[in-house]
């Protein structure tokens, strides 16, 4: 019996297969994506199926789905819920990330009234959809 184990994020992988086949990633379960970026992240990762798994590999898809949020714009955190690896079906959980508290400071010099601009940034940016890098910038820069 081969055993493996893998430390990603904090979370211990083990794996124990009969044959090194065991170890193949042959299918990759995404969930808690709401943006239509499936798509975009999921030819990347599609390359990865059919490869043995190993810590650079799970390091490699979470990489993939991470940069298809930044490169659209979004925050997201990409984790991996324990599991166990033997059937060969790796899941991810992404989290889309949301406007939390706002808390606008600025240096003495710049005339800015941040009570304001945190009330002005809490009422144009939804708190109920993915927080957008594009959309924060423009706002912030509206306060300018």
């Amino acid at each position: 019996m081969k055993s493996a184990a893998f430390l990603i994020s904090t979370i211990v992988f083990v794996v124990l297969a009969q044959d090194a086949r065991a170890l193949e990633l042959r299918e990759i379960d995404v969930r808690g994506v709401t943006l239509p970026l499936k798509a975009d992240f999921g030819r990347s990762i599609e390359g990865y199926q059919g490869e043995l798994i190993t810590a650079k590999l799970l390091d490699q898809v979470k990489g993939a789905i991470f940069q298809a949020y930044s490169d659209a714009g979004y925050f997201a955190r990409v984790t991996f819920p324990e599991q166990d690896l033997t059937n060969g079906v790796l899941r991810i959980d992404v989290q889309e990330l949301t406007l939390g508290n706002v808390t606008v400071r600025a240096d003495d010099s710049v005339r800015l009234d941040a009570a304001r601009a945190e009330k002005y940034l809490t009422r144009v940016i939804s708190k109920e959809s993915p927080l957008s890098i594009n959309d924060l910038d423009r706002q912030s820069i509206a306060l300018d």
